[in-house]
């Protein structure tokens, strides 16, 4: 709630999914590794914002533990770990790795019918698209990233991004 939200405040705040996983303190469920997948895009996002390589350690950490779910089962957990690549590598300044990850998460969103994670990365490429100034791109990605958070019927979603 608070990546998809933008609160900020709150995701600085939260003491972390993935370092209680680790620590054993709260049992394995699925919700808890999609998660850290949220985790992860929140912790990229606030190192850009901070500049504090904090973030940059708990996104690389939230990335190596979707890589391990990817293996696993990969039509679940392809497009999560394409898209935090595409984090990471924005985090990094690397653009066309990361334009090339954006594009490789959403096709794989799109191929598997996750219509809320294909929302998400459309919105985070067209973020990247304007950070670049690209700014067609960016209103096209943001475009379909409304498209798609209608679909899934996440009206106050579209609303923020409106």
């Amino acid at each position: 709630r608070s990546f998809l939200f933008r609160q900020y405040d709150e995701i600085m705040k939260a003491p972390g999914i993935l370092s209680r996983l680790l620590g054993n303190k709260i049992p394995l469920f699925s919700l808890f590794v999609v998660g850290v997948f949220y985790e992860g895009l929140s912790s990229f996002c606030m190192a850009r914002r901070t500049q504090d390589d904090i973030w940059i350690t708990r996104g690389n950490a939230a990335l190596a533990f979707i890589q391990h779910w990817s293996n696993l089962a990969p039509r679940n957990f392809e497009n999560k770990l394409l898209l935090l690549e595409a984090e990471k590598y924005f985090t990094v300044d690397d653009s066309y790795q990361a334009q090339k990850c954006y594009e490789d998460a959403i096709r794989s969103a799109q191929t598997h019918q996750f219509i809320h994670e294909e929302a998400i990365s459309h919105e985070l490429a067209g973020l990247f698209y304007l950070d670049k100034g690209q700014h067609d791109k960016s209103r096209q990605s943001l475009s379909r990233s409304i498209g798609c958070f209608k679909l899934w019927g996440a009206s106050a979603v579209v609303e923020r991004l409106s």
